[in-house]
This record gives C-alpha cells, sequence and structure tokens, in this order.
C-alpha cells in the first residue's frame, strides 16, 4: 500500500509528502478501495503534451493524465501531473494558490483511478464535488 511521487525535469516540489500520501490513502478508503501502488509523476507541460498525444491521441496540453491498472478494489495506476498546467490553473481558478490546485488534481487523478469519469457535464459536477469533499477532510486536519 504505497503512494509514490516522482518529479521528471522540474524544480517544483510538494511540501508534506508524507502528509498528502496518507490523505490520498484516506480518500481511497472512504471511496472503498485500498491503495496498491499509485504513481504521481510531475512533469512539465511539453511531457504531459508529448504524453497526451502518443497514448491519447489529443495534440494538447493539460492538467492530469492517469492511466489506471487497478485489480479489483486495490487501486494501481500511474498519474501523471503537469506542474505548468497546475500553476495557470491556480491563478486562473484558486486564487493563486498553487498547493491548493495541486491537491484538488491529485484527489482528481486518484478518482480517475478508482473508476470516476469527467467526460460529461453530470459527471464532471460529480468529480468536482468528490474534490471539494475531500478538499475539505484534509483542510480540516
Amino acid at each position: 500500500m504505497k503512494i509514490y511521487l516522482h518529479y521528471k525535469d522540474i524544480e517544483y516540489r510538494i511540501e508534506k509528502e508524507g502528509e498528502i500520501s496518507e490523505w490520498l490513502i484516506n480518500v481511497a478508503k472512504a471511496e472503498g478501495n485500498k491503495i496498491g501502488e499509485i504513481d504521481y509523476i510531475l512533469v512539465d507541460d511539453q511531457t504531459i503534451r508529448i504524453i497526451n498525444k502518443e497514448f491519447l491521441n489529443h495534440d494538447g496540453f493539460t492538467d492530469v493524465i492517469a492511466f489506471n491498472n487497478t485489480k479489483g478494489k486495490k487501486l494501481y495506476g500511474e498519474i501523471y501531473i503537469s506542474i505548468d498546467s497546475v500553476k495557470r490553473n491556480a491563478n486562473e481558478y484558486s486564487e493563486g494558490n498553487l498547493n491548493f490546485e495541486l491537491m484538488r488534481v491529485l484527489v482528481h487523478g486518484l478518482l480517475h483511478i478508482v473508476g470516476y469519469d469527467d467526460k460529461a457535464f453530470e459527471q464532471k459536477r460529480n468529480m468536482r464535488k468528490l474534490e471539494d469533499k475531500y478538499l475539505n477532510l484534509y483542510l480540516k486536519r
């Protein structure tokens, strides 16, 4: 039961990695799952664009891409996060609070691994409610 945080060619580092990992493990439990092994890989925009194009046939930037390898109720996967996109989103949606926006994207990626999708409007709205719920859980600690 482990969450790994990796940094590929970026200077940014997550503060309080242990606390964040514990929080994500608790999110998985609240969703009725256990973490098997989840790798979070923080990258730049160029890297996420290459991944997006190569694996999803989308030529563009995004903040998060999740590859789900889950087996039953044990969660396995890789979640790629563009720190560049998260910074832009923080300025647009989170009043410049990079850490808050990054936590939103971390939990968003995990929710994809749990099995949630966000292609349709109603799915997006549901995921946003779950993100808010779990962010509040963390912030109340």
